[in-house]
């Protein structure tokens, strides 16, 4: 329907589908979530006609939504376009951590200036993970807390997350920024150890920002 829509009609598409997209949303919203059909349920269709809040109350009755990949990328793309790229952080690094492979996309749907800066910045920095490879994606929220350590995302519970590295390298690194406020310690040494345990590379990286801001 959509790429109908376009060809026929080009830029005023959007506007043309926008009353559609509303009745398909209102017609889902009385369905529940079913995971083999995201395309179906009622969050991405208010996204579709514009009506993000409608669209955040379709996520949150969702089972489960914080660890449920397809909620988080529409609670990102709805809380930015209510209240801005800080507003989205929390959803986009969870779905970071839980399924990398969607985040490239997600990002591109949101298609904030600053937040694309951040990924090719980290993308140029952290140039010893494969390009290529779609996990890599799953060390973005790491190598943010690092680069912007003012800036602490807290990402709940992390209890449910997938067990990889780079889940673990997050959790400690947030550990690390809150330990750095009470001055250099044993407890400091051990998780800089942990660190390096769990990625080399992140820890040099890690080390060397320390350097720069302590100058």
């Amino acid at each position: 329907m959509l790429p109908a829509a376009l060809a026929a009609m080009g830029d005023k598409a959007t506007e043309f589908m926008r009353p559609l997209w509303r009745d398909l949303a209102q017609a889902a919203s009385a369905h529940a979530y079913d995971a083999a059909l995201p395309q179906s349920y009622s969050a991405g269709l208010y996204l579709r006609c514009g009506n993000a809040e409608a669209a955040i109350a379709s996520v949150h009755a969702i089972a489960q939504h914080d660890d449920n990949v397809d909620a988080l990328h529409w609670l990102a793309v709805a809380r930015y376009r209510i209240d801005g790229l800080d507003a989205c952080r929390i959803p986009l690094m969870r779905l970071a951590l839980h399924r990398p492979e969607r985040l490239s996309s997600l990002i591109s749907e949101i298609e904030d200036p600053l937040l694309n800066r951040e990924w090719q910045a980290f993308q140029a920095t952290c140039h010893w993970l494969d390009s290529d490879d779609g996990s890599a994606g799953a060390w973005f929220p790491a190598w943010h807390l690092i680069e912007h350590p003012a800036t602490p995302i807290d990402c709940g519970g992390l209890a449910s997350m997938p067990a990889t590295r780079a889940v673990q390298a997050f959790t400690v690194i947030a550990r690390l920024l809150e330990l750095e406020k009470h001055g250099y310690g044993a407890s400091l040494i051990s998780a800089r150890s942990r660190l390096r345990d769990l990625d080399s590379d992140m820890f040099d990286f890690y080390m060397a920002r320390r350097i720069v801001s302590h100058r």
